[in-house]
């Protein structure tokens, strides 16, 4: 809890935080239909390198919510993998960046 007479209500403040909706992914289970098996085995063991095997498993599943940063790095692993396009996630939300 912060106590507002302490705190200015605009980004100067250091724990302000912009209230504008951004686009989240959920999942990305249907990049496997669409690789060789060569191709996903690199795409898994590079992303479980920087995620872990279970944050891995949560993200690729739609457990945990994929930040615009996270999306980022899924798509280069994509094309570290050999995928030349960017492929769209399973789902998207909207909500509010607060953790930065």
């Amino acid at each position: 809890l912060l106590n507002p007479d302490k705190c200015s209500k605009d980004c100067t403040c250091q724990y302000f935080r912009d209230n504008t909706p951004v686009k989240y992914a959920k999942g990305f289970k249907n990049f496997q239909k669409r690789m060789t098996q060569e191709q996903y085995s690199k795409f898994t063991a590079l992303l479980k390198h920087k995620f872990g095997h279970n944050p891995y498993y949560y993200r690729r599943n739609g457990k945990t919510l994929i930040s615009p940063m996270e999306q980022h790095l899924i798509l280069s692993t994509l094309h570290d993998a050999g995928i030349e396009e960017d492929w769209e996630f399973d789902m998207y939300v909207d909500s509010c960046l607060w953790n930065d």
